[in-house]
């Protein structure tokens, strides 16, 4: 499993230097940042108080996808949909603290 400071926002793939640098600018420092926000606020530039991305919403759309995507493939996310065994799985995989310890 990658570690999340792995995941460069160049490693996404398709995403040319001129769009990094214009996330960047509003504020985009890693694909977590990307990964988490919405294509609105980033428009918009409601994204930590900095300024908007110049692009459609459609291009942004797909960035925050893109994004996702590599934080699913890496193991960092968890997939959008899972079976309850597979929940089930993850849960029985659990650490527990016993305080009685």
């Amino acid at each position: 499993m990658s570690h999340v400071s792995d995941l460069q926002l160049q490693d996404l793939p398709g995403v040319e230097p001129y769009m990094i640098n214009k996330l960047k600018r509003a504020g985009i420092q890693s694909v977590t940042d990307l990964a988490v926000s919405t294509p609105v606020e980033l428009i918009a530039g409601d994204y930590a108080d900095n300024s908007p991305i110049e692009a459609d919403i459609e291009t942004v759309f797909q960035l925050v996808t893109k994004a996702k995507k590599a934080l699913m493939e890496s193991g960092v996310l968890d997939m959008e949909f899972c079976s309850a065994e597979q929940i089930l799985e993850k849960r029985s995989q659990l650490v527990r603290f016993n305080p009685k310890l």
